[in-house]
């Protein structure tokens, strides 16, 4: 396995050389790992509230540690568990799906496929040898390193020859010959690897207790985004502007005055139900968006770098006040919304004033310094600054 990554490049743990437009630049990185974990650790609420339920400081200490270790080990296993897939599958070609390899030709007279994009992928139910056969006929299956439709029947012949009715990948995948020869794959593939490989070549009781684990796993990080979304939305929503307070009353048969953390219970509960709904439509469309990675990184860059700040001014300054605050975390928001969306989308170009553009890992980085300087400049012209006795306490170095 490690033989296999670095021949084909994938063991390279520093990637030194500065670039803008480089994902994976040790120089962007860096900072963007240490802003993005920071602002989960400090300014996420389901961190916090996992901290809140601990029975003690020190408990709580200790369970961040305990994560710190946890996620030093992760890493570089699911990294390994990465590289493992990767030198499976290209030592076993004929264990790939035709979907993952194969691309089509364009409409008669157009160009066509550019290998370089992600070319449009066959849907899963034409993958029968009928259909198939009609698409090489009608010249729409292109051969891997000519770009041709297949017209020899001896070569249509051995499209047919992967056995147990399967297509023969070896010959629908490209090879790319800069990378040690490696076989292509369409980049969607790349989240199918793991659950393909546990179903076809892991034991059936092995298999099992990793598709639970990862179920488990996921069903933690589900409970307690869909727990801290509704919270958020009883405390800053319902309490503080009254909403839904008369149907709970009515409901409760008590006057709104009289209404308790025990009664909101009641109001959380279809809450949660209609968020999960709603997240539930979410993952089922994300595929046509775009890579989960991508869009979580775009999430974390929009809100987590602002809302980091924000934390970090009141942590540590006495000059950022309640409208400094709400100023930064507005401008923050969309200057990071903007240099996202303008790197990001085509359509969007010509709201970014240079002609290079940069990563998606910088938006964070920038928009986090740029909203720790409107809220310093925005206290020091709004003034309303507390006294050293009111910030005691709340202030690193103003008490404990």
């Amino acid at each position: 396995v490690i033989g296999l990554a670095v021949e084909h490049d994938r063991a390279s743990v520093l990637e030194m050389e500065f670039n803008w437009k480089g994902k994976w630049s040790t120089w962007g990185m860096a900072p963007h790992l240490l802003i993005s974990m920071l602002s989960f650790y400090v300014a996420d609420q389901i961190t916090v509230q996992r901290f809140l339920t601990a029975r003690s400081l020190k408990e709580s200490k200790r369970s961040f540690l305990l994560n710190c270790l946890s996620i030093s080990i992760m890493i570089p296993a699911l990294s390994l568990v990465g590289v493992s897939l990767f030198a499976y599958y290209q030592t076993h070609p004929e264990e790939m799906r035709p979907i993952w390899v194969v691309n089509t030709g364009k409409a008669e007279g157009q160009p066509l496929l550019d290998w370089s994009a992600d070319g449009p992928l066959l849907d899963r139910a034409t993958f029968d040898e009928q259909a198939v056969r009609k698409m090489v006929a009608e010249g729409k299956i292109l051969r891997p390193n000519t770009v041709e439709p297949f017209e020899d029947p001896e070569r249509v012949e051995q499209l047919f020859s992967g056995g147990d009715g399967r297509l023969n990948v070896r010959m629908l995948a490209r090879r790319n010959p800069d990378g040690g020869r490696e076989w292509i794959v369409n980049r969607k593939a790349q989240d199918e690897f793991m659950p393909r490989f546990l179903t076809d070549q892991l034991p059936v009781g092995i298999a099992g207790l990793i598709l639970a684990a990862l179920f488990a796993a996921s069903m933690s990080s589900m409970d307690s985004g869909l727990n801290s979304i509704s919270m958020l939305v009883i405390t800053d929503v319902h309490r503080r502007w009254g909403f839904g307070r008369r149907w709970l009353a009515r409901k409760k048969g008590k006057a709104v005055e009289e209404l308790n953390e025990e009664d909101e219970i009641t109001l959380a509960r279809p809450l949660v139900l209609l968020i999960g709904v709603l997240a539930t439509l979410f993952s089922l469309s994300y595929g046509h968006i775009g890579s989960i990675f991508d869009i979580m990184i775009a999430i974390v860059n929009t809100f987590g770098g602002p809302l980091f700040a924000i934390f970090m001014l009141g942590m540590f300054t006495r000059v950022t006040t309640g409208r400094s605050a709400l100023l930064a975390l507005l401008a923050g928001t969309f200057f990071t919304l903007w240099m996202m969306a303008a790197n990001t989308y085509k359509s969007l170009a010509f709201l970014w004033p240079w002609n290079e553009t940069i990563a998606g890992i910088w938006p964070l980085i920038f928009g986090f310094s740029f909203t720790v300087i409107v809220g310093l400049l925005g206290g020091l012209l709004l003034g309303g600054h507390k006294s050293r006795s009111e910030l005691r306490g709340l202030v690193v170095g103003l008490g404990p």
